[in-house]
């Protein structure tokens, strides 16, 4: 005869295998992310695409995560710059961008501006379950944390040096749950919103990240524009709420939610200035040999 115990076990096994089914069921019927990185130059009309539908000039593209990279060179001896997009699907999504252009020389004559643009965006879905099945509760109160950062290095916005970032998070017919963009030039910080959500119900986060670079064609010698933005978030269960530890949230494949290794704005700035660093290298560069040939 079998004892209490052993039905006991056989009961909870049911139950694990209930509930670990029933999770790769909620991420299997999950929208799958889509990912665009891009950069564009006028100097020499070159470009560099990463995206779910396809991509050219890419130098990694996996589940929800890419980058955009794209190296100017010197046309003419006149311009130089770079630019690049990166998109973070895991283990925390984020999103990255950095252009840079610099005039070598006097242009004379006039012409149009000339600019690099990097953008990177990302849509994923999500949803939020009980671990437990026999759980039936109607809302549950969700927090939205992350920072983000816009900045140019060098120029005025109003010649077209920009940068900027968005987020966005829908629920069934395009409602809004929280949302935010235009936070204006050379800012940067923390950002925070709640909401409930209902479980079982999918919603969706969009999110992007631009910067570019403009310079005119009459700048003066060694002279350049540089911008950068960055954004990330992190969605938890609000720790007040008595069931906190018995929700777990189901992602668009590719995508992650974990602060563990995430990009702090401290580490996407070292990434994005030592990017647009490398403009400032020509610059010395340039320099050097300048003042070696006067010698």
């Amino acid at each position: 005869m079998k004892s209490r115990s052993h039905y006991r076990l056989l009961f909870g096994a049911a139950a694990l295998a209930i509930t670990a089914a029933s999770a790769q069921a909620a991420l299997a019927d999950i929208t799958p992310a889509s990912v665009t990185a891009v950069v564009v130059d006028t100097v020499g009309g070159s470009s560099a695409l990463c995206s779910s539908s396809g991509s050219f000039n890419c130098k990694s593209l996996g589940p929800a995560s890419a980058t955009a990279l794209d190296i100017i060179i010197p046309k003419d001896d006149i311009y130089s710059g770079s630019g690049r997009a990166t998109v973070l699907g895991s283990p925390e999504p984020a999103l990255g961008t950095s252009a840079s252009i610099f005039a070598n020389q006097l242009v004379e004559g006039g012409g149009s501006p000339v600019y690099v643009a990097a953008s990177a965006f990302l849509t994923y879905s999500f949803d939020i379950t009980p671990t437990d099945p026999t759980i039936d509760i109607g809302s549950v109160p969700v927090l939205v944390n992350g920072s983000f950062s816009q900045s140019l290095t060098t120029g005025d916005e109003n010649e077209g040096t920009m940068s900027s970032v968005m987020l966005s998070i829908t629920g069934p017919g395009g409602a809004t749950l929280y949302g935010l963009s235009n936070l204006g030039t050379d800012k940067g910080g923390l950002f925070s919103g709640s909401f409930d959500l209902t479980p079982g119900v999918e919603y969706t986060v969009s999110m992007s990240a631009s910067a570019t670079a403009t310079i005119s064609a009459n700048e003066d010698e060694d002279e350049g524009r540089d911008a950068a933005a960055s954004i990330d978030p992190l969605f938890t269960v609000d720790p007040k709420f008595d069931l906190a530890n018995d929700f777990q949230f189901n992602f668009s494949s590719g995508v992650g939610n974990s602060a563990m290794t995430v990009p702090e704005p401290a580490t996407w700035a070292m990434m994005l200035v030592g990017f647009g660093g490398l403009g400032a290298a020509m610059r010395r560069r340039r320099r050097a040999r300048t003042s070696a040939t006067a010698a």
